[in-house]
């Protein structure tokens, strides 16, 4: 009985495993840190677009008190109530127009829509690639 077991034991350390074991194993793993990758990225791209739709309410208010304050509303509104005086003196009404643009409120604005839009492209992409993994887990 010892020497069926000590047999038994032999054949089973000759024992070898299917040739695409190995590869199975390496794209599992390659899955899962695929999958882990993607986790990391749906969150920093989430808070990153959580915070930009934060910042588009005071980049909006800063931009509306700017156009308000600047005096655009007012050179801008005369293009519909005077046109031929703005035909007159184009030139001067369109440098008018130009100086009284608040810039840095329409970048500022700009930017944040910018990054929203950048950020849920990043976040979809992502989304789509965890679950995607999650199924192919699963």
């Amino acid at each position: 009985m010892d020497q069926k077991q000590s047999q038994k034991l032999a054949e089973f350390n000759y024992f070898e495993p299917r040739a695409e074991l190995f590869d199975l194993v390496v794209a599992k793993i390659n899955q899962e840190r695929s999958l882990s990758i993607a986790k990391r990225h749906v969150f920093i791209y989430g808070f990153g677009f959580i915070l930009a739709l934060v910042a588009v309410i005071p980049a909006f208010i800063w931009f509306k008190s700017g156009i308000t304050n600047s005096g655009f509303m007012d050179f801008f509104s005369l293009l519909f109530s005077d046109s031929s005086f703005v035909v007159s003196y184009w030139q001067s009404f369109t440098m008018s127009l130009l100086e009284s643009l608040p810039i840095l409120s329409i970048i500022a604005l700009l930017s944040v829509v910018w990054v929203i839009l950048e950020t849920s492209k990043l976040l979809i992409r992502d989304l789509k690639t965890f679950f995607n993994r999650s199924k192919a887990l699963s």
